[in-house]
């Protein structure tokens, strides 16, 4: 029995349609957390989609980083990801890690007492999570002359 092309049709375009939500379903919803305490992921300003793509799946955020690069080009948010330091649940999909890398980092409000030294300051820099320790005592204040 030879079927007819419009059912030929519909039945490629079934497959097609079935294979296309597996990949989706297994690659781009969040990928499996197992004690993991909040993922952090640091981006920085020139990387690469690809490169920002590998340092998620690293974190075990995304199941593969070619899937995520897909999605991106897809979406037109390949070249607007915005450097910073991300904290993730863990349990986010790949389109919400790719809006929230679009968005840009979250804003921190430190406030830094009057008369504070650098030492105080890297310490509540670094507690508020927005450098890491010694980074601000090791800049060279020759730099902001």
């Amino acid at each position: 029995m030879r079927l007819s092309r419009p059912t030929t049709l519909y039945i490629s375009l079934g497959i097609i349609l079935a294979v296309g939500y597996l990949f989706y379903f297994y690659y781009l919803i969040a990928a499996p957390q197992e004690n993991v305490v909040s993922p952090v992921v640091t981006i920085v300003s020139g990387e690469s989609v690809g490169t920002i793509a590998q340092s998620l799946k690293e974190a075990h955020l995304i199941r593969s980083s070619r899937a995520f690069v897909f999605l991106s080009l897809v979406s037109g948010r390949a070249h607007r990801l915005l450097p910073g330091r991300y904290a993730f649940n863990g349990d986010e999909s790949a389109s919400a890690i790719l809006h929230i890398l679009a968005l840009g980092p979250p804003i921190k409000q430190v406030l830094i007492p009057e008369g504070s030294t650098i030492k105080e300051i890297d310490m509540l820099l670094a507690e508020a999570g927005v450098i890491d320790r010694g980074t601000f005592t090791a800049l060279d204040p020759a730099t902001f002359v």
